[in-house]
């Protein structure tokens, strides 16, 4: 059985550079990465509807609506149990059913990068994952925060059995990112 890591942390604070660094850390060990982004991508892109922010937000939040708590964690399931990697990362923990999906697997660690609503401004200044995303002013960044699937982030991430806090340079993250690893080591033999 995989080790699953469940990676949490707010809107650009760092979490696919996360991926990336682990990813270099870790080889030759194989890590695949399951989005929940990646689910809610393909729904609006079926239906032609932009990516933005917000659609993928009413997305989350509609799915839970009409279909029942844990909705789109279900989906996130389906696809870690279908990967064949070593270490699974669940990139996009977002939701308090994520947690406990995350808890089931014998081998998990839940990850929470963070960093000042600031310093996630300025990464998102040069950002272009979610249509329009870049061009938002420091107040509208923060006032996307209170969106439904932002609103369980730091609850979560109190949970969490490594935190990061992503405010130096790529060098200071990616020694964080090697102690992690390291910690992780064990669990992987």
């Amino acid at each position: 059985m995989a080790v699953i890591i469940g990676l949490l942390g707010e809107k650009r604070a760092g979490k696919g550079t996360f991926v990336k660094l682990l990813k270099e850390i870790a080889q030759p060990k194989i890590i695949g990465v399951v989005r929940s982004v990646d689910i809610l991508f393909e729904t609006l892109k079926i239906w032609k509807i932009e990516p933005t922010r917000s659609n993928l937000q009413n997305l989350v939040r509609a799915m839970e609506e009409k279909y029942g708590q844990g909705t789109l964690t279900q989906a996130v399931y389906g696809r870690i149990i279908n990967d064949s990697s070593e270490v699974v990362v669940f990139d996009g923990v977002r939701l308090e059913t994520d947690l406990v999906l995350i808890r089931k697997f014998e081998k998990n660690f839940l990850v929470y990068v963070t960093a000042s609503p600031r310093t996630r401004w300025e990464r998102s200044k040069t950002a272009s994952e979610k249509a329009g995303e870049n061009f938002a002013s420091l107040e509208q960044f923060m006032d996307e925060e209170k969106a439904y699937t932002e609103q369980f982030i730091s609850k979560i991430g109190a949970a969490a059995d490594f935190k990061i806090i992503n405010e130096g340079t790529i060098e200071d993250y990616r020694k964080e990112v090697k102690r992690f690893y390291d910690a992780l080591l064990p669990s992987l033999t």
